[in-house]
């Protein structure tokens, strides 16, 4: 009856998803992390932080949408805050339905997964899967969309979006935006061997 602690359970579920899928990409919990997933009353969601590689990561509880936070950290970023901030939150019912956030300029990509599907969403939500698909197969891509990186041409694709090839392309803050896809991303490596990482990773038929 309580579409709050609908959501919150939904969340809970969830949060023990992501954890299971980023242990099946091989990262490990932090050593000097003090995670600890526990029970009092009910179900506590609890900051947990993980690395493999040069990737950092934490996943939290947001409090504002009822959400998920999984910050991203990559080391060897210059010119940028080093990680995006991305927040997932949930619709319980089987369609997505129009939401409203809070606080959702603050992040660098927003999702939104129901039972069924998952969606970009922002202004508007667009849906990623044509067909329904487990929440193994949402949580898979939501996580991999966030480490999403390319070798490339620095030269090239500060004029042309990676994702969707617009021209449509501003720097801002030393990350460079897609006004046309809404992509997002930063580059990284020594000047002959450049890469990107997309902090949002969009396609134009989204």
């Amino acid at each position: 009856i309580d579409e709050s602690e609908k959501t919150k359970d939904f969340r809970a579920y969830y949060y023990i998803q992501v954890i299971k899928a980023l242990k099946d990409l091989g990262f490990k919990v932090k050593n000097d992390s003090n995670s600890n997933i526990t029970f009092e009353d009910k179900f506590v969601i609890s900051t947990v932080e993980f690395e493999l590689d040069d990737y950092s990561l934490k996943l939290y509880a947001e409090n504002a949408n009822n959400g998920l936070v999984l910050e991203v950290k990559k080391a060897n970023i210059r010119k940028f805050k080093k990680k995006s901030i991305n927040l997932l939150v949930f619709d319980t019912k089987t369609k997505f339905d129009e939401i409203v956030l809070a606080d959702k300029d603050y992040y660098d990509s927003v999702e939104i997964t129901s039972l069924w599907n998952f969606a970009h969403a922002y202004n508007d939500v667009n849906k990623v899967f044509d067909n329904h698909v487990t929440e193994q197969e949402i949580v898979k891509y939501w996580i991999e969309s966030k480490l999403k990186t390319k070798k490339c041409s620095m030269d090239l694709y500060s004029k042309y979006c990676p994702s969707c090839k617009s021209t449509e392309v501003l720097e801002k803050n030393g990350a460079f935006h897609c006004e046309d896809c809404h992509s997002k991303y930063v580059f990284f490596g020594k000047k002959n061997h450049k890469s990107l990482w997309f902090l949002r990773y969009r396609k134009k038929s989204y």
